[in-house]
């Protein structure tokens, strides 16, 4: 649920951006129970901190509801022929803004509200062990994997030729069926030291 001003201060954010430079906007959110009480909030800190276009790829930074995107960006991102089975819309869009050097701005005030239901699937309240057995049944036995190389390979055929020779190289191991080069990959593919190990660890299966 948006708040009165989201939409509002998304357009007076991006009104700022060249008109053929790819944007997304991103706001900080309200967690609520069911009843729409509020618990806490999505970030203290700027989420994009730490973030590259290489772990992008493999762990979602904003939620699609609190999103905003350009006209630039837009065309970009959804009228080509993959777009439409890419399934992490949230995740495409922001690896386009983010690898073809465009903006990514990050609004720390709240202007949403996340709805989060008791029952609903989640490792939230989950312990150490528990919550990387639910990571790990949850990647191995689910979309991720076959949707993330899908999503790998449309990057790669619509924008090899707009990025860094940097992301250029890594669009190429990850798009190759060199295990070990994938495995070996010198920089960070997540944030966090246990989604680094359990991602090598699916990249060691093949899934990847």
């Amino acid at each position: 649920m948006w708040e009165a001003g989201k939409l509002q201060a998304a357009v007076d954010k991006l009104a700022d951006v060249g008109s053929e430079v790819p944007a997304l906007f991103a706001s900080n959110y309200y967690i609520c129970d069911v009843f729409l009480n509020i618990s806490g909030i999505f970030s203290d800190a700027n989420p994009m901190n730490g973030v590259t276009f290489q772990n992008m790829f493999f762990e979602g930074v904003f939620p699609g509801f609190t999103i905003v995107i350009n006209r630039h960006l837009a065309k970009l991102a959804f009228l080509n022929d993959c777009s439409k089975d890419i399934y992490y819309h949230d995740k495409w869009v922001s690896l386009i803004a983010l690898g073809l050097g465009g903006n990514i701005i990050y609004d720390s005030t709240p202007l949403a509200k996340y709805r989060r239901h008791s029952s609903a699937a989640s490792s939230t309240n989950l312990g150490a062990m528990a919550k990387i057995k639910w990571r790990i049944n949850t990647v191995l036995n689910g979309d991720f994997c076959p949707r993330t190389k899908h999503m790998l390979e449309s990057f790669g055929m619509l924008f090899a030729d707009m990025v860094s020779s940097d992301i250029k190289d890594f669009l190429l191991i990850f798009n190759g069926n060199k295990k070990g080069k994938k495995l070996f990959y010198p920089q960070a593919l997540r944030r966090s030291a246990s989604g680094e190990i359990l991602l090598r660890i699916i990249i060691l299966l093949g899934k990847l």
